[in-house]
C-alpha cells in the first residue's frame, strides 16, 4: 500500500515538480565539461551493506568500479542543490528501485539529458509479489502492488541506458523490453577464503542470516520455530543450536528463544566471517521470495553447506546446491552431509567452482567497464 500511495502521490505533483525544475534549470547551469567518465550513485536512503543483498551489491560494484572510473555516491534528499550539481556533471546514474529510478527518469527529461540511467532492481518486484502471493493469498494490498509494479517496472526498463539482473532468468525477461540488460552478480568476490576445514565441536551449530523487516525472513524464522526445530530435536535430540543474526529480532517471540534459537542482533562483517568459520551448516528454509538470495551465496563462499529450499536457490544454477521442499529431505541431507566425508568435499568444492566461474568481482567490472 505504500507504494501504491507513493505512486499516486507522484502523478499529483509530478507536473509542480517540473514547473519548479523548470524554474531551477533558469536560474542554475554549469560550463564544467566532462574529463573523465564519472558515476553517480543514488538513491534516497543511505547504502547500507548490511541491510539487503542489493545494498551490499551496490556497495561492492561502487568500490571495484572506482578504481576504474570515478564514482560519487549521492545518499541525499533530491531535492537539495547538491544532488543537481553532481547530475549535471555526470556521465551516469546508478540507481537501485523502481521508485527513484522514476525520479531519474523526470530529471533526465527536463534537464540533465546528458546523464544516463543504470539501473538494478535487484530482481523484479512483480516476481516477488506473485510469489507472496501464492503464499500470502490474493489480499487486495498485495494485488495492488502487484499491478502497480507490473506497470512500472517495464517502464523503468525502457527508459534506463542499462539494465543490470542477479538472475540470468530475470535478464532475459528485461531483455524484451531493453536489449541492454545484463547480469551483475549478487556478490562480487576478488578472492577466495582457505579450503573449507570439517567443525569439531560438540554442539551441531546453523547460522541464519536476515533482518526481521524482509517479510521471506520472518516468515522463515516462524517457520524455523514452529516446525524445523521440533523435527530436528525428534532427529539429533538437543545437540544443536540455531544462530540469528540480523535486526528486529529482538522482538520476536518463540517458543525456542533462548534455547536452541539464540539472537545475535546486527554483527559486523568481521564478525559474521568469524561465525560462518564457526557453524556446520546455514539454514535458508524460505517459502516465498524472489531473486537471488545473497545469504546463500555468502555462505557458499565461506565454504558452508546450505540448507535451503527451490526459493532459497532461485537463480543460482550450481549442481551441487541441493534444495530440499519439506524438513525430513532436510534431516536426510543434513545427516548425509555429516555421514560423508567425500560428499562434504565436493558439495564444497562446487561451491567454490561454481563462484568462480559465475561471481568474479573482475570479471565483472570488466564487461561494465566496456559496457560504459
Amino acid at each position: 500500500m505504500y507504494h501504491f500511495k507513493l505512486f499516486i502521490k507522484l502523478i499529483i505533483f509530478l507536473p509542480i515538480a517540473i514547473l519548479i525544475l523548470k524554474l531551477f534549470r533558469l536560474f542554475y547551469k554549469t560550463d564544467q565539461k566532462y574529463t573523465k567518465k564519472n558515476i553517480v550513485f543514488f538513491q534516497r536512503n543511505q547504502h547500507d551493506s548490511t541491510n539487503d543483498a542489493g545494498a551490499r551489491t551496490v556497495v561492492e560494484l561502487r568500490e571495484a568500479l572506482s578504481e576504474k572510473i570515478d564514482t560519487v555516491t549521492v545518499e541525499i534528499s533530491w531535492f537539495e542543490i547538491s544532488f543537481y550539481k553532481k547530475l549535471n556533471t555526470s556521465n551516469f546514474c546508478f540507481v537501485r528501485t523502481p521508485e527513484d529510478a522514476v525520479i531519474l527518469c523526470a530529471l533526465k527529461l527536463i534537464m540533465f539529458k546528458k546523464c544516463s540511467i543504470l539501473y538494478y532492481g535487484g530482481d523484479i518486484h512483480y516476481n516477488r509479489l506473485l510469489s507472496k502471493i501464492s503464499h500470502d493469498g490474493k489480499s487486495i494490498k498485495n494485488i495492488l502492488q502487484y499491478f502497480y509494479y507490473i506497470i512500472l517496472e517495464p517502464l523503468v526498463w525502457k527508459a534506463s541506458y542499462c539494465n543490470f539482473s542477479p538472475s540470468y532468468e530475470e535478464v532475459h525477461t528485461i531483455k524484451d523490453i531493453n536489449k541492454n540488460s545484463f547480469l551483475l552478480p549478487v556478490r562480487l568476490f576478488f578472492n577466495y577464503p582457505e579450503k573449507y576445514e570439517k567443525n569439531t565441536h560438540d554442539k551441531m551449530l546453523f547460522l541464519f542470516v536476515g533482518g526481521l523487516g524482509h517479510l521471506p525472513n520472518k516468515d522463515a524464522l516462524q517457520y524455523i520455530d514452529e516446525e524445523i526445530i521440533d523435527a530436528y530435536l525428534e532427529a539429533f535430540g538437543d545437540n544443536f543450536e540455531i544462530l540469528v543474526v540480523g535486526r528486529g529480532w529482538d522482538k520476536f517471540e518463540g517458543k525456542y528463544v533462548g534455547q536452541n534459537l539464540k539472537f545475535l542482533g546486527s554483527v559486523s562483517d568481521a564478525e559474521l566471517e568469524n561465525l560462518y568459520q564457526m557453524v556446520d551448516f546455514t539454514l535458508c528454509p524460505l517459502r516465498f521470495g524472489a531473486g537471488v538470495k545473497g545469504k546463500v551465496i555468502e555462505s557458499m563462499y565461506y565454504n558452508v553447506p546450505v540448507i535451503t529450499t527451490s526459493i532459497g536457490k532461485q537463480g543460482i544454477n550450481c549442481e551441487y546446491l541441493v534444495s530440499n521442499e519439506d524438513i525430513q529431505s532436510q534431516i536426510n541431507y543434513i545427516k548425509k552431509l555429516k555421514d560423508d566425508e567425500h560428499l562434504l568435499e565436493r558439495t564444497i568444492e562446487g561451491y567454490s567452482d561454481f563462484l568462480r566461474k559465475n561471481y568474479s568481482g573482475t570479471k565483472t567490472r570488466d564487461i561494465i567497464m566496456d559496457l560504459l
